[in-house]
């Protein structure tokens, strides 16, 4: 009897570790999920910010143009005003291709520390 009563108390605290292990992994991956979509969340706020500045940017460029090309007398100032403004939307592209990368960036190097191995927390 006391062989298998051993037995039993070896297979239930298998069994109670096997579940605390299970829990934990569950918890670390809770942990990186939320973690994980906060980061998103706070660069897709900022990314939001800075889209609406470049709104404004665009709007700006625009207005500039206008107001050229209206004040033009000849082909050749609206030539110019098309030149010069279209080296504003090229350095303006350049600016968001920038952004783009830093957001995805700091987005990442977020994400990696949610998902690089921890050590096991001690309770």
């Amino acid at each position: 009897m006391s062989e298998t009563q051993a037995a039993a108390g070896g297979a239930t605290r298998l069994t109670e570790v096997g579940t605390k292990q299970f829990i934990e992994t569950g918890r670390q991956a809770l942990d990186a999920t939320f973690g994980i979509q906060q980061a998103m969340l706070d660069e897709m706020a900022k990314a939001s910010d800075e889209i609406l500045d470049r709104v404004r940017a665009e709007i700006e460029i625009a207005s500039e143009f206008i107001a050229r090309v209206a004040s033009a007398h000849s082909v050749k100032e609206i030539a110019t005003a098309c030149n010069d403004c279209s080296q504003h939307q090229a350095e303006a592209f350049r600016q968001d291709s920038q952004l783009l990368f830093r957001h995805s960036q700091r987005f990442y190097e977020q994400a990696s520390r949610f998902l690089a191995p921890t050590q096991p927390r001690i309770n």
